[in-house]
């Protein structure tokens, strides 16, 4: 419980929390900070599914890092896509594309943000959570977007 860990209903096996969706895509509100979840190599390894060296791939191309000595819930959202996408026959190294174009989308974000964490006042940090929130959502829906209308065009 004070890793973050939901309890199952039977006893003995334990639950990792799950991504919500609208649509299919992340909301606002599922950007929010929410890293109570710990887990230790081992226990990722499990949740997700990765074998040892598709983890040690993947923290190698920047997908993953460890926070302190735990694993958190984002870095187990990253596992359990790339374990369901390695299905496919994709590797880690093919998967650098998407980390590039995370990072580019979060210096956007980053460049709206800032300013609004200059300004005064007791609400700004609160505003510009709330900016970065939304903005992060509508990317991700923006990107879906792309990625769908791009697929209907090849067909």
């Amino acid at each position: 419980m004070d890793r973050g860990l939901v309890p199952a209903k039977s006893i003995g096996a334990v639950a990792t929390p799950r991504l919500a969706s609208q649509d299919g895509v992340l909301t606002a509100d599922q950007f929010a900070s929410n890293n109570d979840l710990r887990l230790t190599r081992s226990e990722l390894l499990a949740a997700s599914n990765l074998s040892d060296d598709q983890l040690t791939e993947i923290e190698s191309y920047g997908l993953i890092a460890i926070r302190g000595r735990h694993y958190d819930s984002d870095a187990l959202a990253v596992a359990k896509a790339v374990a369901e996408i390695s299905t496919y026959g994709i590797g880690a190294r093919h998967l650098r594309a998407f980390k590039t174009a995370a990072d580019r989308e979060i210096g956007l974000v980053e460049q709206v943000t800032t300013p609004l964490l200059r300004q005064k006042g007791s609400e700004a940090k609160a505003r510009a959570e709330e900016v970065e929130r939304e903005l992060a959502s509508l990317s991700i829906r923006l990107h879906a977007s792309l990625v769908r209308a791009g697929l209907h065009r090849t067909k």
